[in-house]
């Protein structure tokens, strides 16, 4: 889990899990977690059940600096500044609540999972042909952003591809729709079941996949159904 430059991983210490196998209860090192973008061993196993989590937080009143250049806009900051704790929660708050990605009973985008799909992670050779297939598209003044990753990868915008595939936000007649303030989130505007949303969902993602050849991923674990 991570938003604006900061991951929960960075801070967790330990994870107390039921070993549903063994029945034991026992403590798992940060380093045993697996953590990743978007991921870790608990996401794809369903045998550890976690119980709490530890975290080791500084003691301090400012910010740790701000990293995301959305985030310092928000705050009127340059990137690498820090502010008071305080103001940057507020305004990671704001900033999310714009999105509707804060649960709110007067905001019926904000009923999703969040984040639908993650971000793809592409190599060079794949974000080469994404970038040839979008300056086909759309010009060379129009390419998809590419973030660095880990191990030579580059990290690439699911929204952006959502929407340059033909997906405005608030797209959908039905009971599931994307959001009218997020793309990468998909809502049950009441009565949808599950098989209509992953139905959805895979409609947008196949044709992301048609247009530029690049498989989403969707980030919520799915009971009762496949991908």
């Amino acid at each position: 889990v991570g938003a604006y430059g900061q991951e929960v991983s960075s801070t967790i210490a330990s994870v107390l899990v039921l070993d549903r196998e063994s029945g034991q209860v026992g403590p798992m090192e940060a380093s045993q977690c697996g953590f990743g973008y978007r991921s870790s061993r608990f996401k794809g196993d369903s045998r550890f059940l976690v119980l709490a989590v530890e975290f080791i937080l500084d003691p301090s009143d400012e910010s740790a600096p701000v990293a995301y250049a959305q985030l310092a806009d928000a705050l009127e900051v340059e990137t690498g500044e820090r502010v008071p704790l305080s103001v940057a929660r507020e305004t990671v708050l704001d900033l999310r609540r714009s999105k509707s990605m804060v649960l709110d009973p007067d905001d019926p985008d904000s009923v999703s999972a969040g984040s639908f799909f993650t971000n793809p992670l592409l190599d060079l050779a794949g974000m080469a042909e994404l970038n040839a297939r979008a300056e086909e598209l759309f010009g060379p003044d129009n390419l998809p952003p590419a973030y660095p990753a880990p191990e030579g990868m580059a990290k690439t915008s699911a929204a952006w591809l959502i929407e340059r595939a033909g997906f405005s936000r608030g797209f959908g007649e039905g009971p599931i729709g994307l959001s009218h303030n997020h793309t990468l989130a998909i809502v049950n505007r009441g009565g949808g079941t599950t098989a209509e949303l992953v139905s959805f969902a895979r409609l947008i993602a196949g044709h992301v996949e048609e247009v530029f050849g690049v498989a989403l991923k969707p980030e919520p674990v799915f009971v009762g159904h496949s991908w």
